[in-house]
């Protein structure tokens, strides 16, 4: 006898892709071309299988109308009967596995019920085999998922940061330096007003360029400290030790909780990636408490 196990493929043709032999089969695979459409090379008995989902027999080649396409090539290898049983994995036919005899009616009753339960078996432990893999590449796919998402959020915090860093150096940089340089033209302003010059600048005047230094100065004040909660200048300067000690000093001034650091080691070598990550848990921890 000779055996093998085909593949119902859902390409156009309905192809039946054989992947398994056992037996004298000398070629006859490459030859033989099955589909489980509907057609001249599907009304054998593994495309009768394949539709219907029920054992397909072909009791004698020779002389059966529905074997024409292959009786040839089966006929050259002596084969003489067949019997097509279909596999079945949660209700669906995934394939089929083919049986030939050297002799016409091999497959009675009781075979036909044997061959039955082999394929069941068959079907069950493909089923087994399928449902692992699944398993196996859902996780993997949550793993690649996982490690994409970690990706994406490392980036987008990376991101924030050098925007944040951006921010903060034109905060207190660039509009720093205006607000400094306003403040110096406003002081003078002042100064220049005061004594026989004063006399005779109207009050109100002068009283409104007194107002535009104290506004200025908490302009300046405020931009300071929103540049240092973006990004403390101390964090690039001198790194994460002295960025921690700020935060304990900073915490201790404005909440009157007391601070004290232990155990920290004199510096810290890292990428700025990990220290500003390490800075931002120390930071959210004081926020916290």
């Amino acid at each position: 006898r000779s055996s093998d196990l085909g593949i119902a493929e859902h390409d156009p043709d309905k192809t039946v892709l054989p992947v398994i032999n056992h037996g004298f089969e000398e070629g006859y695979l490459d030859t033989i071309a099955i589909t489980w459409a509907d057609t001249e090379r599907g009304r054998g008995p593994a495309g009768i299988a394949i539709r219907t989902g029920k054992p397909a027999i072909c009791n004698c080649i020779s002389t059966d109308p529905g074997f024409a396409p292959w009786r040839a090539e089966a006929e050259k290898r002596g084969y003489a009967s067949a019997i097509s049983l279909p596999l079945v994995v949660a209700g669906e036919v995934l394939g089929v596995l083919n049986i030939y005899a050297t002799k016409p009616n091999a497959f009675d009753s009781q075979e036909v019920s044997l061959l039955t339960a082999l394929t069941a078996d068959l079907s069950h432990v493909i089923e087994v085999i399928r449902t692992r893999v699944q398993k196996e590449l859902a996780e993997e796919a949550r793993r690649v998922s996982e490690k994409r998402y970690r990706e994406l959020a490392a980036n987008l915090q990376l991101k924030i940061e050098e925007e944040r860093t951006r921010i903060a150096r034109e905060l207190y940089d660039e509009l720093g330096q205006d607000l400094t340089i306003l403040r110096l033209e406003l002081t003078g302003l002042r100064n220049e007003s005061k004594g026989e010059e004063k006399a005779q600048m109207a009050l109100a005047t002068f009283d409104r360029i007194e107002e535009a230094i104290e506004l200025t100065d908490s302009i300046i004040k405020k931009s300071r400290s929103l540049a240092t909660r973006l990004r403390p200048v101390i964090l690039d300067q001198f790194g994460l030790i002295a960025g921690i000690e700020w935060l304990a000093e900073n915490c201790q001034k404005h909440s009157d909780i007391k601070c004290r650091i232990a155990d920290l080691p004199k510096s810290i070598n890292a990428d700025a990636a990990v220290v500003t990550a390490l800075f931002r848990i120390c930071q959210e921890t004081v926020t916290n408490v």
